[in-house]
């Protein structure tokens, strides 16, 4: 969770940074159930 912080919720960022494929950490937070947060965007 914090890396994701980190790196605003881009998950390949986080994957990269933490040395892991960019799919096993979407699998992981499927599994942990986190979900991003809403986008501000409009």
């Amino acid at each position: 969770m914090t890396a994701l912080k980190r790196h605003d919720w881009n998950r390949a960022r986080t994957a990269e940074s933490l040395g892991i494929h960019k799919t096993t950490l979407f699998r992981k937070i499927k599994e942990l159930g986190l979900n991003p947060p809403r986008s501000r965007r409009r």
